[in-house]
């Protein structure tokens, strides 16, 4: 994650994914800490269809794969519905 996400440091893995397609969208935010409100607000006005598994890189989140975030995200959407 944080090789696409341009972090310094971070070497592109040479492996490929080979499990089944997400069930849905994601959308990762970094480097945007100034601005992600901003572009939340002008994405809603936009009227663009929302997307519900939303994350921003993290220290605690940088090292984790695309299949982890996705099932963590999923979990705590799944939480937040329920409520």
């Amino acid at each position: 994650m944080a090789y696409l996400a341009g972090i310094p440091g971070f070497p592109r893995e040479n492996t490929d994914y080979t499990g089944p397609e997400f069930p849905s969208e994601m959308m990762v935010f970094a480097n945007m800490a100034d601005m992600l409100d901003r572009f939340l607000s002008e994405y809603k006005k936009a009227g663009i269809p929302p997307i519900g598994l939303k994350a921003v890189v993290t220290p605690h989140n940088i090292f984790w794969s695309a299949v982890d975030l996705y099932e963590e995200l999923f979990k705590e959407h799944q939480a937040f519905q329920k409520k």
